[in-house]
């Protein structure tokens, strides 16, 4: 998918924390990429995932399945 410049901003922030994302909440996250919980609630559900727990989980099996 194409990412408008905050999606881009929260891509960023979970790469750059893809070994802390799984004990940050939704609000540590926004607040590091500077955006809203709402702007990261959307950026789940454009990947397809039905909130923030839902993305964690799928994010974390694959980084499970790259290493």
């Amino acid at each position: 998918s194409s990412f408008n410049e905050l999606e881009l901003s929260i891509y960023n922030c979970v790469v750059k924390n893809k070994d802390r994302l799984s004990r940050m909440k939704i609000k540590d996250l926004a607040d590091e990429a500077h955006v809203s919980t709402g702007t990261v609630l959307r950026f789940c559900k454009k990947l397809g995932c039905s909130g923030y727990s839902e993305f964690k989980l799928r994010y974390r099996e694959e980084l499970d399945k790259n290493v």
